[in-house]
């Protein structure tokens, strides 16, 4: 290339932008009686209940736009991905606050999909997966989905249908009923961060702490309480007895980049208890009263 050809290529790339690149095309092929594929799509909130019987992490809340067009161009690098498995979906994933571009194939037997993102100077330089599942209800609004890693040794987070984990004032089962159930009432439920579903587990968590506390299996209570109050609390709720009335109240907050809960209860004869509560670890704690 001599001195005169160079200068014009540089020219090019400076009133053109980078060359081109060469692109993959994703050959979408919907299929009605596929379970994920259908009822993707949507916004979607983590069920933390769910979430910490499998013993996932979470990614926070998540939502699928449909739209073959976002993966119309991808860098060619991406093609043989797709050259043996079928995509039955295609469009934006919304996590994080950011969008990315994702298809829904599958691998090895089990409904995958790969996302792609940004890496150094390419918008989609980079593909990430998750196994997912999904659980559709006669209700779309009670579906559950289920995200995993991109092997099978990683635990699956929960999620539903975001909004639907929302509970009308006065709704719940009766005090002193199975564990996790909401005590009737007007429940106040105040969020100054987290969300509706966050509470939600928070109140199964005490409700069970506090039906244990009154049974007086103390050292099953305990278990529900984190190091290193345990043994302190352990000893205080032995020298009380407890009738519960009810959950009346429960506060979410963040501490120190924490979600932390307050929550109120009332016992007889006419006593308050307030329990503080942190999450961590993909589930509610109590740490104090």
């Amino acid at each position: 290339m001599n001195r005169q050809t160079w200068l014009l290529a540089l020219a090019a790339i400076y009133v053109f932008g980078h060359p081109p690149v060469a692109t993959a095309a994703v050959e979408v092929k919907p299929d009605k009686e596929n379970v994920v594929a259908s009822r993707l799509a949507g916004a979607w909130e983590p069920d933390p209940v769910l979430t910490a019987r499998l013993g996932g992490r979470g990614l926070g809340p998540v939502a699928f736009r449909v739209d073959a067009k976002a993966v119309a161009e991808l860098p060619e690098k991406f093609a043989a991905l797709f050259r043996e498995r079928p995509a039955y979906l295609a469009g934006v994933m919304t996590l994080r606050r950011q969008e990315f571009p994702f298809v829904l194939t599958e691998n090895r037997g089990n409904p995958h999909l790969i996302f792609f993102r940004p890496r150094g100077d390419e918008p989609l330089g980079d593909a990430e997966s998750l196994n997912v599942m999904l659980a559709p209800a006669a209700d779309p609004a009670g579906d559950l989905l289920f995200i995993g890693g991109d092997f099978n040794n990683q635990p699956f987070s929960a999620y539903r249908r975001a909004g639907a984990g929302e509970r009308e004032a006065g709704k719940g089962a009766e005090a002193g009923g199975e564990p996790g159930n909401v005590i009737p009432g007007k429940l106040k439920v105040i969020l100054d961060a987290g969300t509706q579903a966050d509470a939600d587990a928070a109140v199964e968590t005490v409700t069970r702490f506090l039906k244990l506390w009154a049974e007086k299996k103390h050292d099953e209570a305990a278990l529900l309480v984190a190091e290193p109050s345990r043994a302190r609390l352990l000893e205080e709720i032995k020298q009380r007895d407890l009738k519960l009335t009810g959950v009346e109240g429960i506060r979410l907050f963040n501490y120190r980049d924490r979600l932390v809960a307050r929550v109120y209860a009332t016992a007889e004869p006419k006593q308050g208890i307030g329990l503080d509560m942190i999450f961590q670890g993909g589930k509610w704690w109590i740490i104090s009263r």
